[in-house]
Formats: C-alpha cells, structure tokens, sequence
C-alpha cells in the first residue's frame, strides 16, 4: 500500500449522500461594487465580500477549453476581449474514483469523528460539477490601503494524487489569507487536467504529461496579468501541497531557466518518487483504458510486450501508426478515445493497481518536462520553503477501518519513505546549490482536527496544514481555540513573509512567546541538516521558531 493514494482518498471516499446539508461553500454577495478588471482572456467582473472587502475573481478562462479535437492537446491560451463572468468557480477536471468503500456517518463504528469529518469534507469535491472545460484559475485581492506598491503573489497548486482535487474546494478558498494579509498579498488557485485526460500515456500522442503544462499556462497567465490585480509580477511564489507539491517542484526543474515564480513553497510533494510513470506504466494503464472503453482488444494488446523503454521513450515524441503485425494500430486506439464522452474514459481508468506508482495515471517521466532520475537536474535556483506534517500516515486511521489500520509504527515508517525523506533529500539539494532554503515540520494538532477516536487518534495528518494555511478550518461542531488561532497566524505569516521576500523574508520573520505575544528575536535560521534550523511549527502546540536537528526526524532515511 503507497501513501501516494492518499489525496484521491480524501477527495472521493466521503462522497455520501447524507451529507449534502453540511457541505457549505461560502460563496461573496456583492457583485455590484467590484472592480472590473482588463486582463489577455477578456473583462473580468468578480464579486466582493462585503464581510472582509475582499474581491473574488473566480472561474477565469486561462487556457482554451480542451475540448472535443484539443483533448490531449497542449493548452492554448485564452484570448478574448468579451467580459467574463467571475462571479462563481468553474468546472472542476474530471476526477478519477478509487475503489474505496463510501465511509458511515461519523461516530466510534466508523472511529471518524464529527469535527474531523466537517474537516475532511471542507477537503473533499463533493457537490462540485466536473467538465472537460476546466482551465481555469481564480483571484482574491483586496484594495490595499497602500495602493502605490504591488502585492506580493501566492499561486496555489492543490493536491490529489493527480486523479483528484479542485481549486473549488472550501478548504482553499483563498479569502480570508488575501483578507489577513490585505497589504502584502494576492492569493491566486488553478485547476490543471487530471488522470487519463491529463497524463493520458498514449504512444500516439506528442506530449504526455499536458496537467504540467497547463500548470505552466497558468503561471504564465498571472505573470502577464497579475498586475491588473495589483500584484507584483516579479513576485509570485507558487506553493502547493501534496500532488500540488510535487507539481510545484516538477515545474522548477521543468524550467530552470526561466521558472516565472522567486520562490516554491513544497508542502509534503516533491519531485522526486512522488507518483511519476514510467513511460511503460503509462503505455500499460493507457492500453488497458483502452480496452475498458472499448476502443481495443484484451488479447490483442496495442504495445508489444517486446518493447523496450528506449523504443517507447522514443515513440513519445513521434506519433505511432501502428506497431507489430496483428497490432491494432495506436493510431486508430487515439481516434476511438477521442471519439468518446470523457465520462466514458473516466469509467474506463483502471483500477486494479497496474502502475507501480500506485494510480494508474500521472507525470510521466518523459525527462523533457518530468525526469527519471531526478538528481542528474538542477532545479531553478530560487529561494525554497518546504515542510512536511510530523504524522502523514495517520491519515490512513480514517481511510481503514480500525481492525485494519497498522500500527504506528508502520504509518510512522510510511511518513518517513514517503515525506520525510524526500522533504530531507529536496533541501539538501536546494541548500547545495546555494538557494536560501528552509524547511519545516507541522505539528498541529487541535480537538477540531483529530480525525478518530481513541485509542487510534490523529496527530498531524497528511493535508491538515492546508486549511491551516487557508484559515477554513469548519468552526462546526468545535471551532478552533486561542492557541489554535495563534500557531496558525503564526503559520500563515511565514507563508507571507516568504512570498514578500523569497530571499530574505523569513530572515526576520519574529519569533513569539505563547499565544501571539510579540517578543522580538531572530527569524528563521537557513536550513543545515545537522545543526538546530529545522522550525517546528505548532510543536506542543505553541507558537515561535522551535528548532530542531533535521537529522533528529530523518532517521529513518
């Protein structure tokens, strides 16, 4: 079992339909006194917030649907100068749905608590509509009372193992961090095509890996339009979590020269071993898709079993007509596919554990946009903030049911293979090439997080950090504590004060005495693997620059 499932659990186990009246996503009021901003993809209309003053541009066009004969096309980018409702979130892509059995309500026989179920909802797509036409990003600015000086940028990639997961989500509605932080930042969120739509695998098609390349239209997008909004383009910081991490990371390597973003914030995804395809992985997942959907023959299978990596590396830039005799020509396989509704591939994604990542469709190491060996690149040298949650695993004590849950040591040795270890590698690769790095452990643990009952209770879970990040934990049925609002204030503005300043930001960024008193000190030392500049944040669930030995959590590696 690979934690890298873990997202696509989250995301699409907790689908029940007697939860519909909890899933709540506050949506602003007002759209009459927003401002009307001119951007590449047309005139865009938001809607403001009368509680916070923020503006909320949602379901902006980044790219041009890809729909109909641009499915499995690169992303082209939307140009238009019509005006554009952005009053509401767009289409989520197509999520995949793993073979998870629909939890009960929460109670001690689900051991699922009714706090963190409301979390894990707040987490999930559930209610979302799904279309092809996704490409879309949003914005939350609010009017600075310092107009004269642009914004720093947050561009947020969410997470999902690559088969799940929105910007649409409630517990990334980037509201209430642009509200907090209203004279420093923009907060931005983009969706990117998933599964088999977006990592299709096929050795007919030019380019495999096309949810990377629409993460880089987006990105693209915000450099060239952000300043509209009043943000610095010079100063965007892209920053994602779980998949949206290794996305963050991919896209560093990716282009190294010219990365668009200062600075990448990688919360628990990285690079490196985190869901990528080997390109006969992926031509396997693609065949077996394809006979699902009808569109080949089981025992006549589209790829040689004698075909080699070098000869399918080789095909992935140069469509194949058709391969031995008696093989069903790829070509003919591709046309099918296009043929169908993308409801009917979604139901073809093999779910039987085909790929040795875990999930049959992801990047696909193709070494031009994502690379098999990930320590002969460089990435861009840009400033690097990373981090990992002290208990990934625990996760798992809502996704099994008890009697099959591991013990802890187990879901402990999953966090280190997983996280930890990549975490250690990635930063000490980043401090190497003399990038200005940080990193962090997440120890928050509040009575409104802890997703099971004793004696199987949560510690920091893969994901919690993310509304912690976002301010969207659900106050209902237990709302967050003093203590609780503190760690994550003091969370959140380290995520600002790096995006101010990727460089120096987190250099002066104040230590606090408990509870939010300010006690001026030193900021945030520079990461070395064996000296005490690990910051432990929320540790015993306090706040300030606890420090730690990375090599104190890296053990295991």
């Amino acid at each position: 079992m690979k934690l890298l499932n873990i997202d696509a659990w989250i995301l699409a186990s907790i689908l029940v339909t007697s939860l519909e009246a909890r899933h709540v996503s506050p949506q602003p009021r007002d759209s009459s006194t927003a401002p009307v901003v001119l951007t590449t993809s047309g005139t865009v209309r938001g809607v403001l917030d009368p509680e916070n003053g923020v503006s909320a541009y949602l379901g902006i066009p980044y790219a041009v649907p890809p729909v109909g004969a641009l499915r499995w096309q690169a992303p082209r980018p939307y140009l238009s100068n019509a005006e554009i409702d952005a009053t509401h979130f767009g289409f989520s892509c197509y999520q995949s749905s793993p073979t998870a059995a629909e939890p009960s309500t929460p109670g001690p026989e689900s051991n699922i608590t009714e706090a963190g179920f409301a979390m894990l909802l707040a987490m999930s797509t559930y209610g979302l509509p799904e279309s092809e036409d996704c490409l879309t990003l949003n914005v939350w600015a609010k009017k600075s009372t310092l107009p004269s000086r642009p914004k720093a940028v947050m561009l947020f990639v969410h997470g999902g193992s690559f088969v799940a997961g929105s910007s649409a989500m409630p517990s990334q509605n980037g509201r209430s961090l642009a509200a907090e932080h209203a004279d420093e930042i923009i907060v931005v969120s983009i969706n990117y095509r998933l599964n088999i739509l977006g990592f299709p695998g096929s050795p007919a098609l030019p380019r495999q890996n096309l949810g990377v390349l629409d993460a880089r239209m987006a990105l693209e997008w915000v450099r060239d339009n952000i300043a509209q909004f009043g943000g610095d383009p010079e100063r965007i910081t892209l920053f994602g979590q779980s998949a949206g991490g290794s996305m963050t990371d991919i896209l560093s390597y990716a282009y190294p020269d010219d990365p668009i973003a200062a600075g990448f914030i990688m919360m628990s995804g990285f690079a490196q071993d985190f869901g990528l395809q080997g390109v006969d992985a992926a031509m396997k997942s693609w065949d077996q898709a394809a006979v699902n959907a009808g569109c080949s023959h089981p025992h006549n299978p589209s790829v040689s079993t004698a075909t080699t990596s070098a000869a399918a590396s080789s095909t992935l830039l140069t469509p194949v007509a058709a391969h031995d005799s008696g093989d069903q020509a790829q070509s003919d396989i591709l046309a099918c596919m296009l043929s169908l509704p993308a409801v009917s591939l979604i139901s073809a994604i093999p779910l039987d554990g085909i790929s040795s990542a875990g999930l049959p469709f992801g990047p696909v190491t193709d070494d031009i946009l994502v690379f098999t060996n990930y320590t002969a690149h460089g990435p861009a040298t840009r400033p690097v903030l990373l981090g990992t949650a002290d208990r990934e695993a625990d996760l798992y004590r809502f996704i099994l049911p008890p009697d099959l849950t591991p013990p802890q040591e187990v879901l402990d040795s999953i966090t280190d293979s997983t996280f930890t270890c990549p975490a250690a590698l990635r930063a000490g690769k980043s401090r190497r090439l003399g990038n200005p790095t940080w990193r962090y452990r997440w120890f928050g643990n509040f009575p409104n997080t802890i997703l099971a009952y004793e004696p199987f209770t949560t510690g920091a879970w893969h994901g919690s950090d993310v509304p912690s990040i976002f301010d969207t934990i659900p106050q209902s049925p237990i709302p967050n504590t003093p203590e609780q609002d503190a760690v994550m204030a003091y969370h959140r503005g380290a995520f600002v004060a790096f995006a101010k300043d990727p460089a120096h930001g987190l250099d002066t960024y104040f230590t606090c005495s408990d509870y939010g008193a300010v006690a001026r000190g030193r900021g945030w030392p520079h990461y070395h693997p064996g000296e005490q500049t690990l910051v432990r944040i929320g540790y015993e669930n306090r706040t300030g620059t606890n420090l730690a030995m990375g090599a104190e959590y890296d053990g295991g590696c």
